[in-house]
């Protein structure tokens, strides 16, 4: 993307790490733009790496050896889920201001 100068991000030596930085954003940009499969792995790789290091989801194992998993039958299908959604959760600052009126 063109850079505007709208956004300037500060070195991170000796900070604390960030989940966007400019190379991980550049190779995803890489390979939306080139259908990359190679950039798309580097950009996942990296990403990934970032999130074992700063989110707790990262830092999670899952036991699936542990696990039993549900029966198909017994899930609710995803038609009966969305009946129980409701937009007016949504704060109204994430809404537009003409949906307001």
């Amino acid at each position: 993307l063109d850079d505007f100068g709208e956004y300037h991000f500060r070195s991170i030596h000796e900070t604390e790490i960030h989940m966007n930085t400019p190379d991980v954003i550049y190779k995803m940009q890489e390979a939306a733009q080139t259908n990359s499969t190679d950039a798309y792995k580097m950009f996942s790789t990296w990403q990934n790496k970032i999130t074992e290091q700063t989110e707790i989801r990262g830092q999670l194992d899952f036991r699936e050896e542990e696990c039993v998993p549900v029966p198909l039958n017994e899930v609710e299908p995803a038609v009966e889920i969305v009946k129980r959604f409701c937009t007016g959760a949504a704060s109204f600052g994430s809404i537009s201001d003409e949906a307001h009126r």
